[in-house]
């Protein structure tokens, strides 16, 4: 598998304009996959959410939570790439 490669494509593909949502500041490949990487608020509780198409599929919350501390935090992404796929990061 082409971490790299695919790291790109999605990196395209971010949606990273969302109201009330963190700033997700990068998307990395490493060894296990790919995480995304935002800056967290203290007392946060975060998900990380995918869709293959923003106009006709629903949002799907992927397994795992995180609680936000105040520093930047890396989420690992378990959804299987596709040709596109759409990340963002919620709050509660």
């Amino acid at each position: 598998m082409d971490l790299d490669w695919q790291a790109n494509v999605v990196r395209h593909r971010l949606n990273l304009r969302l109201k009330n949502t963190p700033s997700v500041l990068s998307l990395e490949a490493n060894t296990g996959g790919l995480q995304i990487r935002f800056q967290s608020q203290p007392g946060a509780i975060y998900q990380v959410q995918s869709r293959t198409n923003l106009t006709t599929d629903g949002w799907h919350t992927m397994p795992g939570t995180l609680q936000g501390d105040g520093s930047q935090m890396a989420f690992p992404l378990s959804e299987p790439m596709r040709d596109s796929v759409f990340f963002r990061v919620t709050a509660k």
